[in-house]
């Protein structure tokens, strides 16, 4: 029972993820900030990187609503952050305003991200960070600020894991949707059984890469854990992609704390 023959050729598509978390803290090549200031503080709450250089604010048009953060060369290529892209989607200057704003509006700055920081990564060439197989993106859901579209959150979930997906089957990167609250979480993870349900090639491109042994031990191992009876054992490695020590860098990063010098560290 091989994988589906096209990752023969090297069509391996792209996974998407959904995490709780704070976006700004995750290890990821390119990320998306919904703001068009690095004055903002709930997305820059300690100011902007040193040296960064945001965009001018007549930069953002209807058909660039999103423009990279650019930082200086040395944090550019190659630097232990991510790209930082900002994006305008504050309603209240879209063709429609609030409250009639399509969701479409919103899409498209999520699709206008994937679609630049996937071109800025390709032509840097820049490795995965962190040892990462694959670069990955990430970006909150799109559209549910205070002033724009929370009322129809759901809507929005199920669109926008559609729009991932699609970007992810076709890139070859992975993508990460980040989330604050668990029952956005919830949300989203129910959107994406439904779009399962309701697309059975989106369902078998999820999993294609795994052989019939390999999908039903994931899915017994998925049973278990949500029945609360799967605890997972997991070395310092599986947090290296994360950007976070392995053991024994680790072990020398805190002796370098305690030792008077590299001899005695070589020692």
């Amino acid at each position: 029972d091989p994988p589906d023959p096209a990752l023969a050729v090297g069509i391996e598509p792209g996974h998407v993820f959904v995490v709780q978390g704070d976006l700004r803290k995750l290890s990821a090549d390119a990320v998306l900030y919904p703001t068009r200031s690095t004055d903002n503080v709930l997305w820059f709450p300690d100011g902007a990187p040193p040296g960064a250089i945001a965009p001018p604010m007549d930069a953002f048009t209807e058909d660039e609503r999103v423009q990279k953060l650019h930082a200086p060369d040395e944090l550019a290529a190659g630097g232990a952050g991510p790209q930082v892209w900002l994006a305008q989607l504050n309603s209240k200057f879209a063709p429609v305003p609030q409250p009639n704003t399509p969701l479409s509006w919103f899409l498209a700055a999520a699709e206008q991200f994937l679609t630049a920081a996937y071109a800025d990564i390709t032509a840097s060439g820049e490795p995965p960070k962190n040892g990462r197989v694959r670069h990955l993106l990430a970006l909150p859901v799109v559209g549910t600020g205070a002033k724009n579209a929370r009322e129809v959150s759901g809507d929005i979930l199920t669109a926008l894991l559609g729009t991932l997906y699609a970007f992810a089957s076709s890139s070859e990167m992975d993508v990460v949707l980040v989330v604050k609250s668990p029952r956005m979480f919830s949300a989203a993870q129910a959107s994406r059984r439904q779009l399962a349900a309701s697309d059975r090639e989106l369902a078998d491109r999820q999993w294609r890469a795994l052989s019939r042994s390999q999908l039903s031990t994931a899915r017994r191992l998925a049973r278990l854990a949500t029945a609360g009876q799967l605890a997972l054992f997991l070395g310092a490695g599986a947090s290296a992609g994360a950007g976070l020590p392995e053991w024994n860098q680790l072990l020398i990063d805190l002796a370098r704390d305690k030792l008077s010098g590299e001899a005695e560290l070589a020692a």
